[in-house]
C-alpha cells in the first residue's frame, strides 16, 4: 500500500507511470486553436463578431460619457440600448 502511495504521490514527473503533462496542454492548445478558427467560418461568426465590437465601443463611449459627467457632477446622457438594422 505504502508503495503505491508513493507511486502516486506527484503524477506531474517523468517517471513511467506520471500523466503525460506535455501531450495534454498540447491537445488543449490544438482544440483551443481549432475552437478560434471556427469562430470565422461563417458570415454570421463574422457578424457576430462585429456586434461584439460594436457594442464594446458603445459600453467604453457610455463610461467614458458617464464618468466626465460625474467629474462635473451632471448626468451622463442617455442612450438607447436598440441598434438600428
Amino acid at each position: 500500500m505504502n508503495a503505491v502511495g508513493v507511486e502516486i504521490e506527484n503524477p506531474f514527473g517523468d517517471d513511467a507511470n506520471d500523466l503525460p503533462v506535455d501531450k495534454m496542454m498540447n491537445r488543449v492548445h490544438l482544440d483551443t486553436q481549432s475552437l478560434l478558427d471556427l469562430r470565422l467560418c461563417s458570415p454570421q461568426a463574422e457578424d457576430a463578431v462585429e456586434l461584439r465590437a460594436r457594442k464594446a465601443t458603445e459600453e467604453a463611449e457610455l463610461q467614458k460619457a458617464t464618468s466626465k459627467a460625474g467629474a462635473r457632477g451632471g448626468r451622463a446622457p442617455r442612450t438607447s440600448s436598440r441598434h438600428p438594422g
